[in-house]
């Protein structure tokens, strides 16, 4: 189901309203009573809350009780991959700083001058390698380790590139399925 929104500070569209609750919960029922129950299904972690709409608490604890997948991502890897996802903002750089300053109570001014200045100068490299580790490595990291049980045990994979046919290759790896066959679901980074 979508929620038209990363779940992050920088999670809204670009020219997306993100659905009412009602919608949401609506789409993501019939969503739910279309998988098929004998295969295995891959989620990303996520918290309660995504931009505006909350998972059901069923949900949420379904997945904090399910096995663990941690999928290593070379750091590289990662900015590349969320300049991709966050292309609108390398062109409106206004957009993002406007969103940046949202973090100054978590980071301080000085920090968040900084990321601005970066942002203002097309610097996204370091300004993406930064928010990973000093933003949003750190909270999620406390999140999955307060909430996935199963962490310690998790199976692990390694993406080597970010073109689709990776992440096929990644699925295939974890699912132990034919890769000439269609991919039963996406799997996510936790």
């Amino acid at each position: 189901a979508e929620a038209v929104h990363k779940g992050s500070v920088l999670g809204n569209e670009p020219d997306a309203e993100q659905p009412s609750q009602k919608m949401f919960d609506s789409r993501l029922g019939r969503a739910l009573r279309g998988i098929d129950r004998a295969r295995v299904v891959y989620v990303e972690s996520e918290s309660r809350r995504i931009g505006n709409v909350r998972v059901p608490e069923e949900l949420i604890a379904s997945m904090w009780a399910s096995q663990c997948v941690w999928i290593d991502v070379p750091a590289a890897l990662r900015v590349a991959l969320l300049k991709e996802e966050y292309a609108h903002f390398l062109s409106d750089a206004q957009a993002l700083i406007d969103k940046l300053v949202c973090l100054k109570a978590l980071h301080g001014s000085a920090v968040i001058e900084r990321w601005c200045d970066w942002a203002r100068a097309g610097e996204f490299d370091i300004l993406v390698a930064e928010l990973l580790e000093r933003h949003y490595d750190p909270t999620y990291t406390r999140s999955i380790n307060a909430h996935y049980a199963q962490l310690p045990q998790a199976l692990r994979g390694h993406l080597q590139g970010i073109a689709a046919s990776d992440f096929d290759q990644l699925a295939g790896q974890l699912a132990g399925i034919n890769l000439n066959t269609p991919l039963p679901v996406s799997s996510c980074t936790p």
